[in-house]
């Protein structure tokens, strides 16, 4: 029985995620804080952010995630006191781009120094790559709009690029490896020195594929599920943003990438219409 789900797991996978698979249970890189203070990039333009993050911070300290609430002075960053999907939605830290989202500077200042504190460990749940990636695109667009970041946030921001380098979910692919490629841009967009240059065009790589391989014809996500496309629809919006922002279009390979998110946004808006109620409301197709 065990042999038959594991065959029927790994049947569907293509090789290269088995590699990944077998390498990510051999190796986990170590996360090290970075002791220079990191050169970063002055934007041109403003950055716009296309669908601001539902509100999840209540309190100081006090998430609040699929009608569940925690304080970071009881449960902590980690811990099985929340299951794993609530404590990912914890270090993404999307509350920062939420609506009215100035008014809670101070919590936001606290919570990412709390953050650097008590997350120290290649172990914690905030250094999957995932959450990883999420919460530096939000650490990035929060400062682009505040310029709020203390030295020492920006330093570990930097840290935590280096990890997700060694960290891309090539064993998953899809929505996580886009999300991967899409903090590379970001980072390479922010910081200005040779290992930012590797991210941001190590992320132009993988996205251009990534963009051929998961936007259909008709401007649908090959994900299938409208749930899915609204998020990748944001990313794609996100690193248009992004690039434009740091007027970064002298470079061959951001042109080409723009072009093609202008070219794929249209369409892409167009499918997630057709698939929309009278109401706003998504359809739960294949979700």
């Amino acid at each position: 029985m065990i042999i038959d789900l594991y065959f029927n797991t790994v049947r569907r996978l293509k090789f290269k995620q088995i590699f990944f698979q077998i390498v990510r249970r051999i190796y986990r890189p170590e996360f090290k804080s970075y002791l220079l203070d990191p050169t970063t990039r002055t934007h041109k333009n403003k950055f716009i952010d296309a669908c601001p993050e539902k509100n999840s911070l209540i309190g100081n300290k006090v998430f609040k995630f699929y009608g569940e609430e925690g304080s970071l002075l009881e449960i902590g960053w980690n811990g099985n006191e929340k299951d794993k999907l609530w404590r990912f939605n914890q270090h993404y830290f999307n509350d920062l781009n939420a609506a009215n989202s100035h008014n809670r500077i101070d919590w936001h200042k606290d919570l990412i120094q709390d953050w650097i504190i008590c997350n120290n460990s290649k172990y914690s749940v905030g250094l999957h790559a995932y959450p990883l990636s999420l919460r530096i695109a939000n650490w990035i667009k929060w400062d682009l709009r505040e310029r709020a970041l203390s030295k020492p946030a920006i330093k570990s921001l930097f840290a935590q690029g280096i990890f997700l380098e060694k960290s891309l979910e090539h064993n998953i692919l899809g929505n996580h490896l886009f999300a991967n490629a899409k903090a590379l841009i970001f980072l390479g967009c922010y910081f200005n020195c040779l290992i930012s240059q590797r991210w941001l065009n190590k992320g132009l790589k993988i996205i251009h594929k990534e963009l051929q391989d998961q936007i259909l014809d008709d401007g649908g996500n090959f994900e299938l599920s409208p749930m899915y496309h609204c998020i990748f629809s944001k990313d794609c919006l996100d690193i248009l943003n992004i690039l434009k922002s740091y007027d970064l279009e002298e470079k061959e390979e951001v042109k080409n990438i723009i072009k093609l998110l202008e070219l794929k946004i249209p369409i892409m808006v167009d499918w997630i219409n057709a698939m929309t109620f009278d109401d706003n409301k998504v359809t739960n197709f294949n979700d």
